[in-house]
């Protein structure tokens, strides 16, 4: 990790592979100027009704964080598509984001904040009680999502809590991501706030990040 850089000529980017890749990326890309990652496991959902009916519809996720220097941020991706392919299905998704919506929901309290901006996709991520994510990817589904990934958020000790928005993040919660076609954000972004809106006992937070360049989307 670097110890100095410039946080406004920074940009974060997301890689999402199939469970036993992220060693891999995370070595390919220390060869980069990158200034930091971490990684961590999730599980994806596949919009596919065959492997629904044999039970495997969950797939194991590993997603690398990577912040790295603002003009090499497109480099790094297309090597990182180059070397693992991603422009072959199932093989994975990269993309850089930046924060441009915050919606949550805490005790009843809700509070939205917006910018505009032109942009092809959106990443869309929902903290909710642990047991309500598979109802986010619902939601999500009916306003037009092909899927998502769930999470399970940990603190970092007893009694130690991480926070994302000032929202304390305790081992009993889940994160949801879904990348989504920007024209369909609103429409999935509605979706779940119905559902923290009708369900009095599912708090959340759902915020959007816009994604500057993605590689390994494909339209259905």
């Amino acid at each position: 990790m670097k110890s100095k850089f410039d946080l406004c000529n920074t940009e974060l980017l997301q890689v999402i592979v199939n469970y036993g890749m992220g060693a891999k990326v995370t070595k390919f890309a220390k060869k980069f100027d990158i200034i930091g990652s971490s990684l961590t496991y999730a599980r994806g959902t596949v919009n596919n009704k065959i492997m629904e009916y044999l039970g495997i519809s969950d797939t194991l996720k590993e997603i690398i964080y990577l912040v790295v220097p603002s003009n090499k941020a497109k480099e790094i991706m297309i090597e990182l598509s180059r070397k693992f392919k991603f422009d072959k299905p199932n093989c994975g998704i990269v993309f850089s984001t930046k924060i441009t919506h915050i919606s949550c929901k805490i005790d009843g309290e809700r509070n939205v904040e917006r910018e505009e901006d032109e942009h092809m996709y959106d990443l869309i991520t929902t903290v909710v009680d642990r047991g309500n994510g598979e109802d986010v990817i619902s939601a999500a589904k009916k306003g037009g999502s092909n899927g998502g990934t769930i999470m399970n958020a940990r603190g970092s000790g007893i009694g130690v809590t991480s926070k994302v928005f000032s929202v304390e993040i305790e081992p009993e919660r889940e994160i949801v991501i879904i990348l989504s076609k920007s024209d369909k954000t609103d429409s999935i972004v509605s979706s779940i706030n119905k559902l923290l809106e009708d369900e009095s006992e599912c708090n959340g937070i759902v915020y959007v990040q816009e994604v500057s360049k993605a590689y390994g989307m494909y339209e259905k």
